[in-house]
């Protein structure tokens, strides 16, 4: 039962460029439980200009076509899903060609619909991931009704998750938690959470709110030299809100219908014990 949520360990660039730094990344995410390991995949300067204060982070942290193919085959004996972001078409034609099971689509590129045709279309992906942080929700609607329209063979299965693009969110009422039941009704399609709050409350939330996928940002060491390890969940952290996430879906149970839940002989033992 509790195989029914995913969990997401986004490592995003905290390899700092090092495949191996970037293998042991997706090591401590399977131990820590995540069940997909995610990077992101991209050609800097297409992904920003070169006046851009990032440039240089960014330059550092691409890693070559063929690292990807490596660190998806290492993710396969490993049993976790890989997993990566692609920043425009011919990044997004490398991750095609290794096969991936899934391809997740930044936020920023949400309205980016000739983007996500081309992924639909020509990946051989079985799910499509959207995050929603930036966007609007005509943007969502938007989005959601050209992957309706759109009539390919073996299409994905489309995705979104909610998210905040804050980082890291500090205030409680930054998380707009009730956007999960809101964007799951407008486009009928399965919702998760991109979670980028301290800790798992926010997860847990979004749990009982019906997230069935947990996106959050991972490293081994929060002390590593990097734009993102200091704010990035480390394994015992990411392992706690696997845990917190997992027994919240327990406690939700199902519903009652004709089902008796085995509680005729609880009632008893209760009126025994207060007697």
């Amino acid at each position: 039962m509790v195989n029914e949520i995913e969990f997401i360990a986004e490592i995003g660039i905290n390899h700092n460029g090092s495949l191996d730094l970037a293998k042991k990344h997706i090591e401590a995410a399977k131990n820590a439980g995540a069940t997909i390991a995610k990077f992101q995949t991209y050609f800097t300067e297409t992904r920003t200009n070169l006046n851009s204060p990032i440039f240089e982070i960014l330059k550092k942290c691409e890693l070559k076509p063929d690292d990807f193919f490596e660190l998806s085959e290492f993710c396969r004996n490993l049993d976790i899903e890989f997993c990566s972001t692609p920043f425009c078409k011919k990044s997004a034609k490398i991750l095609y060609e290794i096969g991936i099971p899934s391809i997740k689509v930044a936020s920023f590129h949400l309205t980016n619909l000739d983007l996500i045709r081309d992924i639909l279309k020509y990946s051989n992906a079985k799910r499509l991931i959207l995050s929603t942080g930036v966007s609007t929700i005509s943007d969502i609607v938007s989005a959601n009704n050209t992957y309706n329209d759109l009539s390919c063979p073996n299409k994905p299965d489309l995705v979104f998750l909610h998210c905040i693009s804050k980082y890291p969110i500090i205030r409680a009422e930054d998380n707009h938690l009730s956007n999960i039941k809101l964007i799951a009704n407008i486009t009928e399609k399965k919702v998760g959470f991109s979670d980028h709050s301290i800790g798992s409350n926010s997860s847990i939330i979004a749990t009982a709110l019906g997230a069935r996928i947990i996106e959050k940002h991972f490293t081994i060491d929060n002390d590593l030299v990097g734009a993102d390890h200091s704010m990035s969940a480390d394994p015992i952290t990411f392992k706690k809100l696997v845990e917190d996430c997992q027994s919240t879906y327990l406690m939700l149970g199902r519903y009652r219908n004709n089902i008796n839940f085995d509680c005729e002989n609880d009632i008893l033992q209760y009126k025994v014990s207060t007697d």
